[in-house]
């Protein structure tokens, strides 16, 4: 293992391996860690513990929340189930997995062939549609191709419907088959119990030290041994059922309510924990009031001064989830209901009562009495005000709503108050929109709308199948992911009167146990290696909230979303801490093993490494060697360059003088012809030379040109001095 030292070391996930760290520039901050035989042994011993923790707080969930669960052949808790319904119809899966397998292959062989009619059906269709297509656009004028486009229009349609719920029927009915091979595979390895029967046994400080339940359906008898508690305490054991616990943080019971009379009692003094960005918030203020803008996670308790989470029954999460399932289908027909029958007939004759209203008054009856409301529960929410008793007596006999009755409507979270009065505290299994909210300062009562509401059942949701899961993790492990956003919304004045509040928040919450994706593979989390996947990177976090696991935020500059964090919380469970634990069982033999072959091995490896040490010794004089006959062979190579370049250069020179030579040699030759010939014209043996440069000699034809020219010249003159006398006119006497 290697760490650094380093405050900025770079992140686990940056090296893939150990030899990429080591060839890195930020290999030199690290430093390499290992762990002697004893502190193996105390890493197995912490790993142990944990493990115990993990089962403590597991079995505590299974008791509270679920009716039935399974285990497989080897003891792990594998499934749970919510209701009795959902252990019923597991068992007669089970018992029916030969036969329902049968059948579901029979619809699947059924759905395929339907399927490969309808795919042939669909494919003459388009075909036909495609040629009557052709034909129209070739000649959009022509009545026959526009019905003959119009009569391949509606088949295939028909046919494409036809065709996408065939692929729908085989994808269930292939999925229907899986999961009957599923339950035929583990019908004859799952065992089945009931919650109710599962007794947990407690020592003296509230560790669960012992499970015990018998089968329902299946031979595995359930009666495991938690280890790191103490003896069985008489009394505490843990039998039928429980509503809610309180657990801390190493797995001991501290509080047990049994009854739900006990929780009710309870709860009023419990803090609401609830999602918010910078850390998770108390919902319910000093002063009694609650926030609207935030998502409940869970109820804390104090005890002997340390706050701790309160573990719920599941019954209250199904409460909650049907209360909230019920309060959207009632918002969703408040319009329609029986007891709205009356002011849908009284809708007309208002109308004509109110038009003067509405025209000289300048009053929205959209906005007021059963239409305000009617329009209110189709968003978000509102608020009507608060009416005494006077003024309610006088809208009960105003049955054509010529009082103001005005209506607040709300079409985002941030526009419902940042808290409002309750009558009374909000218990578990309870909503906010069931107790009545009240905005004290306004004096409007709070509404919510079918938006909010179905805001709320989803949460519900995910926070049922996150308990269920989270149990199930606490066995064989599973990530938990909270994404927590800001939003921007029309938003609302603050109680101060002055500051503008338009952020509200919206929340998901996903946890799953056993396997995790990692690429496009499973991969169990008892398993897996965190450094091999940065979102399953469970470091602390850097600003003390060390139960929300790794915390990242950001902010991506969106429109109508401000800032987004991320919450990802690793669980190994008892599975990846035994893995651990069996990891460093045996390390100190290991070491100790490794300690001897290494000196048995010492001997030869020394004189293997002075073998090694003189033949480096060798081959490092041949190199010398080799070197130096390099170094002067590149010298004299040099000094022959610097040579061959000097004569190179003065054979370069004796070519252009014995190129001069020549050409002086040319010039003395031809004097020597000049010479010769002034030599015979000086005896009269020939004519002489020309003079050098004179390109022409005197021509004895030159004067009788010159005599021929003059007398041609007066003869032109005579003949033009005769035309001119012969036109010159006589002149008169």
């Amino acid at each position: 293992m290697a760490f650094s030292t380093q405050k900025d070391a770079p992140p686990r996930d940056r090296f893939p391996s150990l030899l990429s760290l080591q060839q890195s520039e930020d290999g030199k901050d690290f430093r390499q860690l290992a762990f002697s035989p004893s502190g193996a042994e105390k890493l197995a011993e912490a790993a142990a513990g944990y493990q115990a923790e993990q089962l403590r707080r597991a079995w505590i969930e299974v008791k509270l929340n679920s009716f039935g669960f399974a285990r497989d052949e080897s003891g792990t808790v594998v499934q749970l189930y919510r209701t009795q319904d959902d252990f019923e119809a597991q068992w007669k899966a089970f018992d029916h997995g030969t036969r329902d397998l049968a059948d579901a292959r029979k619809a699947l062989e059924a759905a395929q062939a339907d399927l490969a009619v309808r795919t042939a059906d669909a494919d003459r269709a388009k075909e036909a549609f495609e040629s009557a297509t052709r034909s129209f656009q070739g000649d959009r004028e022509s009545a026959s191709a526009r019905k003959a486009f119009d009569k391949a229009s509606q088949p295939f349609r028909e046919a494409g419907n036809q065709l996408r719920q065939a692929q729908a029927r085989a994808i269930n009915a292939a999925s229907a088959v899986k999961e009957a091979e599923a339950n035929v595979a583990h019908s004859s390895v799952w065992t089945l119990y009931r919650t109710g029967d599962l007794v947990l046994g407690v020592d003296a400080k509230g560790a669960v030290v012992r499970a015990s339940a018998r089968a329902a359906r299946g031979s595995l008898a359930l009666d495991d041994v938690v280890k790191g508690g103490g003896a069985e305490a008489q009394g505490k054991a843990l039998s039928g059922s429980v509503a809610a616990a309180v657990v801390d943080r190493a797995g001991l019971l501290r509080r047990v309510y049994a009854t739900p009379d006990d929780v009710d009692r309870a709860a009023p003094s419990w803090a609401m924990r609830s999602y918010a960005p910078d850390g998770d918030v108390d919902a319910r203020l000093a002063d009694g009031r609650v926030m609207t803008k935030v998502r409940f996670s869970n109820y804390v308790d104090v005890v002997d001064g340390e706050k701790l989470p309160v573990l719920l029954s599941e019954r209250y999460l199904l409460e909650r989830l049907d209360a909230a399932k019920s309060r959207l289908k009632s918002a969703d027909r408040w319009a329609i209901m029986p007891y709205n029958w009356g002011n849908i007939l009284l809708e007309i004759p208002r109308e004509l009562v109110q038009a003067p209203i509405e025209i000289f008054g300048g009053r929205d009856p959209r906005s007021q009495h059963y239409l305000g409301r009617a329009y209110m529960y189709k968003t978000e929410g509102g608020a009507t005000e608060q009416h005494g008793f006077f003024r309610s007596a006088l809208g009960f006999v105003d049955i054509l709503n010529l009082l103001p009755d005005p209506v607040d409507r709300f079409y985002d979270p941030s526009q419902f108050p940042e808290a409002v009065t309750v009558k009374s505290p909000v218990l578990p299994g309870e909503s906010l929109f069931s107790k009545s909210p009240v905005d004290a300062q306004n004096e409007k009562n709070v509404l919510f709308g079918v938006q909010s509401l179905t805001r709320s059942v989803r949460h519900a949701a995910e926070d049922l199948d996150a308990a269920r899961e989270r149990t199930l993790a606490r066995f064989s492990g599973g990530v938990e992911e909270v994404d927590i956003e800001t939003r921007r919304g029309r938003g609302r004045l603050a109680e101060d009167g002055k500051t503008w509040l338009s952020g509200y928040h919206e929340s998901s919450v996903k946890v799953q146990s056993g396997f995790v994706q990692v690429g496009s593979k499973l991969i169990p989390v008892a398993q897996q290696r965190l450094s091999e996947d940065p979102s399953l990177d469970a470091s602390r976090s850097t600003s003390d909230r060390d139960e929300d696991g790794s915390v990242t935020s950001a902010t991506p500059g969106a429109l109508f979303v401000d800032r987004v964090e991320r919450r990802v919380k690793v669980y190994p469970g008892a599975a990846g801490y035994a893995t651990q634990a069996a990891a460093m069982d045996g390390y100190g033999a290991r070491v100790d093993e490794r300690a001897q072959d290494a000196a048995a091995q010492r001997p030869g490896l020394e004189a293997r490494a002075a073998a090694a040490e003189r033949e480096r010794d060798a081959r490092l004089a041949e190199r010398d060697g080799v070197s130096a006959a390099e170094r002067d062979l590149w010298e004299r190579w040099h000094r022959l360059a610097e040579r061959i370049g000097a004569q190179e250069a003065l054979e370069r020179r004796i070519a252009e003088m014995e190129a001069s030579i020549k050409a002086l040699q040319g010039r003395i030759a031809w004097w020597d012809r000049y010479l010769k010939r002034l030599e015979e014209a000086r005896r009269g043996d020939g004519t002489g030379p020309a003079t050098p440069g004179q390109p022409w000699t005197p021509n004895p034809m030159f004067w009788v040109w010159m005599a021929f020219l003059f007398a041609l010249g007066a003869l032109i003159a005579a003949f033009w001095h005769a035309l001119l006398g012969r036109r010159r006119p006589t002149r008169p006497a």
